[in-house]
């Protein structure tokens, strides 16, 4: 019996405008793709040369404030991380990633009371899924990952990374009770990120599209001959 190949494939990814970041302890939410004011062109503000995303007030929508950078490198999270999987059966038996996976993407420095704790970090807790391979590169995942989002190890968010196909989604909403000037409040955060997967190969066609197509050329083919053979 042929021993099991192993694969990978790095994770670059491309999210969605409309993607969201949600502070529920202040009500707000920053959304990817709404530029809100002017260029940060001071040299000391930890956002400098960024556009701000928002913020907008949950519920509603009203824009506040001036504004903070949730997406600091936009719709451009590369290297999230990376799946391993066996190039024979197609299932995926790794999934990997950096600890600072999506805090250098989504709302790493958001200036709120879990801050003090410092950015937060990224495992893994669970994964299972399969690949479509074309030519050994897959060519759409199926892939369900469990994450924890940690501030400092002491603030912890359990969510959801998966993809469809060719299309992610981050999903979390999660929250802790801590103590702030105003006495004990929930301190929940959301992710809500969509978007796509790079790098994919080009699918395979199915038997039943090789077929199909086979049949077109030869109708092409019968058409042009009875065309010929009446000129």
């Amino acid at each position: 019996m042929q021993g099991a190949q192993a694969g990978t494939f790095t994770l670059n990814l491309t999210a969605d405008d409309g993607s969201r970041f949600y502070d529920h302890i202040s009500g707000v939410y920053g959304e990817l793709g709404t530029a809100w004011g002017e260029e940060i062109t001071n040299e000391d503000h930890p956002d400098f040369g960024y556009v701000p995303d928002g913020s907008f007030l949950i519920g509603s929508g009203t824009p506040v404030g001036g504004g903070t950078v949730y997406f600091p490198n936009l719709g451009n999270f590369f290297g999230i991380g990376s799946i391993a999987f066996d190039d024979l059966t197609g299932v995926i038996t790794g999934v990997t990633m950096p600890l600072n996976a999506f805090s250098r993407f989504v709302a790493d420095d958001d200036g709120n009371a879990a801050d003090s704790y410092g950015s937060y970090l990224t495992y893994v807790t669970s994964f299972s899924g399969t690949v479509d391979l074309n030519g050994g590169v897959p060519s759409a995942i199926d892939l369900d990952v469990g994450i924890r989002f940690s501030y400092g190890n002491a603030l912890d968010y359990e969510g959801s990374f998966s993809i469809d196909g060719g299309s992610f989604a981050l999903a979390v909403d999660d929250f802790n009770m801590v103590t702030t000037p105003f006495g004990t409040l929930p301190l929940r955060y959301q992710w809500d990120v969509t978007g796509s997967v790079n790098g994919l190969a080009p699918a395979v066609p199915e038997p039943e599209t090789y077929a199909l197509m086979l049949a077109g050329l030869g109708l092409i083919a019968g058409a042009a001959r009875r065309s010929a053979a009446r000129g």
